[in-house]
């Protein structure tokens, strides 16, 4: 009798110890909540691996949940911004209202102030984004290796003809042209444009391209000035042909600077294609 009892104590104490030492893996693993734990410890709760799968799936769907609220909320963000840049590339800055850009989404506004609470910061939001373009065209541009008239043919075509491409680009253009008589404070573009301009035509004056009597600052100066002309032209009469109206002002500005066939020089270089524009790519999601 005592050898029995001995051998069924035996086997309980065995028993116990692999069961405690199930237990601990699994909460030292994170398996099991302190909770959990405590129901097992009170035998209200077995362990088994049903448990286990249990726990790891509860603990996994805060995590894709907040994945999928993170996506949801970056797309309904480019959306919003989508319609911003619809509208104040058509209509201008102050003629745009908060109304009008959740209208187009067919959302309430407190969709549009969860992201930006005023409209100065949904054109902010606009034009830092686009002057990183704009960053990313001048490297691009660069990585071609082109300098003097060649780089500054490159550059304008590439910029004009993003310009036209979406509305993000015209809605920069706006803001930048409405800027001055605009009563808010709106980020400044990462480089001058006349002083890029400027650069170009220091190398081209000296590789010899242009005439040695060009005064390059007045010279980068009637570019620019001309070519926003241009853009601004197309802004109040969107059936122009920009690029077309745009060369015919270059060609006149190459001729002045000295360039005896400015036709075949823009000829001979296009713009660069430029990657999607994030907040699309992001809208489309």
């Amino acid at each position: 009798m005592r050898d029995r009892r001995w051998m069924r104590w035996m086997r309980w104490a065995v028993s116990s110890a692999a069961e405690a030492a199930t237990r601990l893996t699994a909460h030292a693993s994170g398996k099991v909540s302190p909770l959990q734990w405590g129901q097992l410890e009170s035998g209200r709760h077995e362990m088994t691996p049903r448990t286990y799968r249990r726990v790891e799936t509860h603990s996994a769907r805060p995590t894709a949940a907040a994945s999928h609220r993170s996506v949801q909320a970056a797309r309904t963000r480019a959306e919003l911004l989508h319609a911003a840049a619809t509208a104040i590339g058509e209509r201008g800055y102050e003629a745009t209202s908060l109304a009008d850009i959740t209208a187009v989404l067919h959302k309430p506004k407190t969709a549009l102030r969860y992201h930006f609470d005023t409209k100065a910061d949904i054109a902010t939001a606009l034009l830092e984004t686009e002057f990183e373009r704009w960053e990313t065209m001048h490297e691009l541009v660069d990585d071609t290796n082109r300098t003097g008239l060649a780089g500054l043919i490159t550059m304008m075509r590439t910029f004009l003809a993003d310009r036209g491409t979406g509305p993000y680009q015209r809605a920069a253009i706006s803001l930048l042209l409405d800027a001055p008589v605009l009563d808010v404070t709106l980020p400044t573009p990462p480089f001058s444009a006349r002083q890029l301009v400027a650069e170009y035509l220091i190398e081209a004056l000296e590789d010899r391209e242009i005439d040695s009597a060009i005064e390059v600052q007045t010279a980068s100066e009637g570019i620019v000035d001309a070519t926003l002309g241009v853009v601004l032209r197309y802004r109040l009469e969107p059936m122009v042909d920009l690029e077309d109206k745009a060369e015919s002002i270059w060609s006149w500005s190459l001729m002045g600077l000295g360039v005896k066939r400015p036709h075949a020089l823009l000829e001979k270089y296009r713009a660069i294609a430029l990657p999607p524009h994030d907040i699309e790519t992001k809208r489309l999601l």
